[in-house]
């Protein structure tokens, strides 16, 4: 996470001037004509741009999530050593090495651009296998390695594993550990949500911040992670964590599942939705961010916590067939 300020229109000073070169560098399509170090119009489009393309919250203001979407633009795979190190190393090109070594069979977790355990062990694997020093980095010989033999690429083994997981596991809410962070205006949720599904036979983790959901739900190994939060993209109601070469299987289930429980309170969406916000990239579980829009804030709590039951219910228990892709 990023400590710097979140910007939106008619903000100005030195952070709008360093988001307009982070913006260019990042080759967003947007003109980007507003004044140096001014918030305007031409900016907001621009962050819109840019949100759209990285399947961040499209909401024009330049806040956690799309900065650190900006700082981890222009890393291509090879143009600098990529390792296990503390804070964690994050970006474009550790997504892009996550994707080669899950196409060759060698299980780095998600897909998300952060270089963890899973992925030092799964880039160890591959390198002993390909005959080059088995040292957890990254670099020049390891990108030649996998360049010699990219075209070996067969399929995702992390797909696979998921869906041998879901076909596996009972379809049944009982007995299920759920970590659950309602924010702001639907604090007043929360016990009715909390009641419906311990009532239902499952545990329910209670934490009160974004920052706690994904600390907690990796922390006691959880089955899904529930956020239920205010918005402003009114094209994005219930999400789950998925990019164009990824999703998580069990998350789309469930997100869809909700969100055509969600239906009966607010009406018809275009459904659930990938999306790499920040608390869906770092829960390593599934995790479903509910969005009802802003002009629903303040409306029927207790319709909106029964729905969040069922769709929770139904997503266990009646997953559909086919979870929908990324839009």
């Amino acid at each position: 996470m990023t400590d710097r300020p979140v910007l939106r229109r008619g903000s100005q000073g030195p952070a709008v001037a360093e988001l307009h070169r982070q913006l260019q560098r990042a080759g967003v399509a947007a003109p980007l004509t507003d004044p140096p170090a001014y918030f305007g119009a031409a900016t907001e489009e621009s962050v819109r741009s840019f949100q759209r393309s990285r399947a961040l919250q499209v909401d024009g203001a330049c806040g956690n999530d799309t900065w650190a979407a900006l700082d981890e633009v222009g890393h291509p795979l090879g143009s600098r050593l990529v390792s296990l190190r503390r804070p964690m190393l994050r970006g474009d090109d550790v997504r892009a090495l996550q994707h080669w070594l899950n196409r060759l069979g060698f299980d780095p977790g998600r897909e998300d651009g952060i270089f963890g355990a899973a992925t030092e062990t799964a880039l160890r694997e591959f390198q002993r296998a390909a005959g080059v020093a088995a040292d957890g980095v990254c670099g020049p010989e390891t990108c030649r390695a996998l360049e010699r033999v990219g075209g070996l690429a067969a399929g995702s083994i992390l797909a696979v594993r998921e869906r041998q997981q879901l076909e596996a596991t009972p379809r049944r809410l009982a007995g299920r550990r759920i970590v659950l962070a309602t924010i702001d205006d639907y604090m007043g949720a929360r016990e009715a949500i909390v009641a419906g599904l311990v009532a239902l036979g499952a545990a329910v983790d209670v934490v009160d911040s974004l920052d706690a959901v994904a600390a907690t739900a990796n922390t006691n190994d959880v089955d899904l992670a529930v956020v239920v939060q205010p918005f402003n993209d009114p094209r994005c109601r219930v999400a789950y964590y998925g990019i164009a070469t990824f999703r998580s299987l069990r998350g789309s289930a469930i997100a869809q599942r909700l969100d055509e429980a969600l239906a009966e309170c607010y009406g018809p969406s275009d459904g659930a939705v990938a999306r790499t916000f920040g608390v869906l990239r770092e829960t390593r579980m599934a995790a479903v961010v509910c969005q009802p829009a802003p002009s629903q804030v303040g409306g029927d709590l207790g319709c909106l916590a029964a729905a969040i039951v069922r769709g929770v219910q139904a997503g266990f228990e009646q997953p559909p067939g086919e979870a929908p892709a990324p839009a």
